[in-house]
């Protein structure tokens, strides 16, 4: 009987957050079935493909997942990418016992048992698949932030800046233009470039490795990042304008501030602020409405 990646899956978990990923045997496996806590992880949840589980993996991305369900149930999810997501209803835990064996001993698992879910326009994979959860800086990422925050406002700005070449009969002297542009470079896109610069330089040799459930995290030098742990979190201030008619609306900073006074900033650029929500959801929250600009 062969070998299989076995990983395990708790309800404050995020998606594709796993923990104790190894490689076991089925009689392994089965230890740690039994030995997981349903009944405890079962308490206020919401069933969905990221439960608490444990998930079994097989080379080319082949996946059996036994999780919590409805009404004291746990529910059997069979995944390819190519043959897509099957499920199984079961009583207990201990049912899925002879699927979980089957899984290990077959080159092809029987899936009659099993139903076909639709899954036309939802992302499944993520939930099995294991991330790494590391944001950092990249050419896409940087390009991306750029049009997602700026991209609107510094059209509209190119635009205005151009309309006195069109107007006819109109003698405009250097210092119009001068004005007129720095009008135009302060209320539109100018300050979108300034938020822009400020995130990109700080963050470019950064990373940060953060996931919902996982207490520890690291920040800093993209080199030798620093470790921390959420308990020593005094609190969290999201600093931004919310206001969609602000041009900087979708620029936002993160500060973390530690029981030991040490503060962290961390700009949207490397993780956008709903991330952080989710991310320190037991942490306590502060909300500022100011210009999010990185200090050094």
């Amino acid at each position: 009987m062969i070998e299989v990646i076995s990983k395990l899956q708790f309800k404050e978990f995020e998606t594709g957050e796993f923990v104790d990923e190894k490689i076991r045997t089925f009689k392994e496996c089965q230890k740690i079935i039994e030995d997981f806590p349903w009944e405890k992880e079962r308490e206020n949840i919401k069933i969905s493909l990221t439960n608490p589980s444990i998930t079994f993996e097989k080379p080319k991305g082949i996946y059996l997942k036994l999780s919590t369900s409805f009404s004291q149930k746990f529910i059997l999810n069979y995944y390819t990418e190519k043959e897509g997501l099957y499920s199984k209803s079961l009583n207990n835990y201990i049912d899925s016992i002879f699927y979980i064996e089957q899984f290990f001993k077959e080159s092809t698992f029987n899936k009659i048992e099993f139903r076909k879910e639709n899954t036309w326009l939802k992302e499944i994979k993520e939930h099995f698949e294991s991330q790494d959860f590391i944001y950092k800086v990249t050419n896409i990422k940087t390009w991306r932030y750029l049009i997602k925050t700026s991209l609107i406002h510094l059209s509209l700005t190119i635009f205005i800046c151009l309309m006195p070449i069109f107007i006819k009969n109109r003698q405009l002297e250097f210092y119009d233009y001068l004005v007129f542009g720095l009008v135009c470079f302060l209320v539109g896109g100018g300050l979108n470039i300034i938020l822009f610069l400020n995130h990109y330089f700080y963050t470019k040799n950064k990373i940060l490795i953060l996931s919902k459930g996982n207490n520890i995290f690291w920040f800093g030098n993209i080199d030798n990042p620093i470790k921390f742990n959420k308990i020593d979190i005094l609190n969290f201030t999201t600093i931004s304008y919310k206001n969609r008619r602000s041009p900087i609306s979708e620029f936002a900073l993160l500060k973390i501030e530690m029981n030991n006074g040490e503060i962290l900033k961390i700009p949207s650029i490397l993780l956008d602020n709903y991330s952080w929500e989710r991310k320190l959801f037991n942490c306590k929250k502060i909300e500022k409405a100011k210009f999010p600009f990185v200090k050094n």
